[in-house]
C-alpha cells in the first residue's frame, strides 16, 4: 500500500514540476485534509512528523524535477 501511495504522489510531484510549482505548494496540496492525493504524505507526517513529511515531499519533487528536465 505504501508503495501505491508513493506512486500516487510521485504523479501529483511530476505535475506540480511541469506547472513550475514550489515545494511548499506541493507540500499545502498534500497535506491538506481534503486532497485525496495528499494520504501517503498525511500518513508519514501522522506517523513520523510533520519535519519527516516535508522531507519527504522535497526528495519526491527534486525527483520529479530531474525526470521533467530530462524529459521534457
Amino acid at each position: 500500500m505504501a508503495e501505491h501511495g508513493h506512486r500516487i504522489t510521485a504523479a501529483i510531484a511530476c505535475h506540480v514540476a511541469r506547472a513550475d510549482g514550489s515545494v511548499e505548494q506541493l507540500a499545502q496540496l498534500l497535506l491538506h485534509p481534503d486532497h485525496e492525493g495528499g494520504r501517503h504524505a498525511r500518513h508519514i507526517a501522522l506517523r513520523s512528523g510533520q519535519s519527516r513529511a516535508l522531507e519527504y515531499i522535497h526528495r519526491v519533487l527534486a525527483c520529479a524535477v530531474t525526470d521533467f528536465g530530462s524529459s521534457g
